[in-house]
């Protein structure tokens, strides 16, 4: 089963995702603050995190978190305030995601929904064959030919 960790503050935030990710039967635990979020992620080795993240000092924390446990392949979405963020985040080797607030809370969980489905599909590692067409199921790279497509 597929585990979510949700770094947030905000009480109607976290009720609402974390009643829609375990209707569609993910594992979902909660942290308020980096600190809670190290905690948990040493205790439950989340598959991906989901992190509401309102200023710059929150960005460099959530950021270290993988680093400083040597998480190497959980994906990281961000919901972030502003654009003005973005420099924050943008060449951040794990985060897989973000969105910018406010937002559609629709996008966000098919977003999430995504990345949960490649976690899957990566460990399965399955390639499909047919022809000169070759499907990576694991990267979502599709080949014709030899060429990406």
């Amino acid at each position: 089963m597929i585990n979510i960790l949700i770094i947030a503050r905000e009480t109607k935030l976290i009720k609402e995702l974390t009643a829609r990710f375990i209707h569609s039967g993910l594992n979902c635990s909660v942290a308020i603050d980096a600190e809670q979020a190290l905690k948990q992620v040493k205790d439950r080795s989340p598959d991906t995190i989901l992190a509401d993240i309102n200023n710059a000092v929150d960005i460099r924390q959530v950021m270290d978190i993988p680093s400083r446990i040597g998480m190497t392949k959980n994906p990281l979405v961000m919901l972030i305030v502003s654009e003005t963020m973005l420099d924050n985040v943008a060449n951040s080797t794990g985060l897989a995601d973000f969105i910018i607030k406010p937002c559609d809370i629709n996008e966000l969980f098919t977003r999430v929904q995504r990345l949960v489905k490649r976690i899957k599909g990566a460990d399965s590692k399955k390639v499909i064959k047919r022809g000169n067409l070759v499907i990576d199921t694991a990267s979502c790279d599709v080949f014709l030919g030899g060429m990406v497509g």
